[in-house]
């Protein structure tokens, strides 16, 4: 008789707890923003520096000029600059920044900045530079742009980010729980022999599985440290750290509750990913699997990872078409790119290590091109609106979640007929 996991919060006592720590937790982290940001604006103005995470060019108005996304001790914040400026991405700037209209909530949300640029520091970040070796072994500037975005987190170019939404395939691109799962299953993979041959000999009385995930934590912290604690990615790893204390104690950790503790921790303790796209995209994508596997799955792995990749996809549409607004007859071949994504993510890791990255380019710049020439499909707010309502009935009810299928459905098949 197989026992099963109890879940983590069996009353609502204890769930009411949770609550207030989180709320707590919450305030003192407000509290030490706010102050962070008091300093910042004691002054009409400040100099900082501040590190570029991304440029581009934006038009507004009649004008023309390029959008700095930086990072400082105080936050994150945009600015402005001439368009003719050189590529920064990578490199400190020192910033005279006004801040007399900049407020609290323009603090918290990434807000913008008035700025002078005084100096631009020549030495590059240790991601750039990596992202550089990754570049140099290819030709073609859009795959060099591409591999750097996959490997580095560098930010992708509009064009090349408008490609990957027409095809369907932005969340292979972004850094996220996805790519953290197959790094994490692979060292495992890796080291477990390793650790069993000297497990063996010297100390056979520990636990592999124990001491492979701190190593494997240790490692997944350093490269979560490298690309700068992307929102996706953050989410992701203080997920696998609740996963496995949660399973060490023998609670139910593929459930709501997970998800739910992940996200109302990130929350209480940074208040700013209320703002990140990038975050709520993450957890939706998690919702949705965490769904599939209360109402659907099956006991064949096989038929739990095809089920898996198409009811993710069926269900995250409406949110691609409501944010990106566009469409091509290609993008449900993304159903088909995120099976392959597995393989196609190791071989190529293993490539590029050996400086023999450029192997697949030609079938990358292939795939690339079909997604040229979008179709802008607007989703209704009231679709987008019903979609959201649907998902959270199916938190409760089993006929919510059969009807979001044939909803999502219907929302395909429009689209399929937009862009026919």
């Amino acid at each position: 008789m197989i026992l099963e996991r109890p879940n983590l919060f069996t009353n609502r006592r204890h769930l009411m707890l949770f609550l207030g720590l989180c709320t707590l937790l919450f305030s003192l982290s407000l509290l030490r923003h706010y102050e962070t940001f008091r300093h910042l604006t004691t002054f009409d103005d400040a100099i900082i520096d501040a590190t570029v995470l991304k440029q581009y060019i934006k038009h507004k108005k009649g004008r023309t000029y390029s959008v700095l996304k930086l990072r400082s001790d105080y936050g994150m914040f945009y600015t402005s600059a001439s368009q003719h400026i050189r590529h920064l991405v990578g490199r400190t700037l020192r910033l005279r920044v006004w801040v007399h209209h900049y407020s609290f909530y323009d603090h918290l949300a990434l807000g913008y900045l008035p700025s002078e640029i005084l100096k631009v520091y020549p030495d590059l970040n240790a991601k750039t530079v990596v992202a550089r070796v990754i570049a140099s072994q290819h030709s073609n500037p859009l795959i060099a742009e591409l591999y750097a975005a996959l490997f580095t987190a560098l930010p992708m170019s509009q064009s090349l980010q408008q490609q990957l939404s027409t095809l369907g395939i932005s969340h292979l691109l972004a850094i996220s729980g996805f790519h953290l799962g197959l790094i994490s299953a692979l060292l495992y993979w890796l080291l477990r022999p390793l650790y069993r041959l000297a497990q063996e000999r010297y100390f056979p009385y520990r636990s592999a599985d124990r001491d492979l995930f701190v190593l494997i934590t240790v490692i997944i912290s350093a490269y979560l440290y490298f690309l700068g604690f992307l929102p996706s990615l953050l989410r992701a790893y203080t997920m696998l750290l609740i996963g496995f204390v949660l399973f060490d104690r023998g609670i139910k950790i593929l459930s709501m509750q997970t998800l739910f503790l992940t996200v109302m921790l990130l929350l209480s303790l940074m208040p700013t990913l209320l703002f990140s796209l990038g975050f709520w995209l993450s957890v939706a994508g998690v919702f949705y699997i965490f769904m599939y596997l209360l109402y659907f799955q099956h006991t064949k792995t096989y038929y739990n990872l095809i089920g898996i990749t198409v009811w993710v996809y069926l269900m995250m549409l409406p949110l691609s078409l409501y944010i990106f607004e566009n469409f091509s007859l290609y993008h449900p071949l993304s159903v088909i790119a995120s099976l392959l994504f597995l393989p196609f993510y190791t071989l190529s890791s293993v490539l590029h290590v050996l400086f023999q990255g450029a192997r697949f380019d030609a079938y990358l710049l292939y795939y690339l091109q079909l997604g040229n020439n979008p179709t802008i499909l607007i989703l209704p707010s009231y679709i987008m609106i019903m979609h959201c309502i649907l998902s959270l009935l199916a938190l409760r009810y089993r006929y919510a979640a059969l009807a979001l299928l044939p909803w999502s459905l219907f929302i395909f098949a429009g689209a399929i007929h937009h862009v026919a």
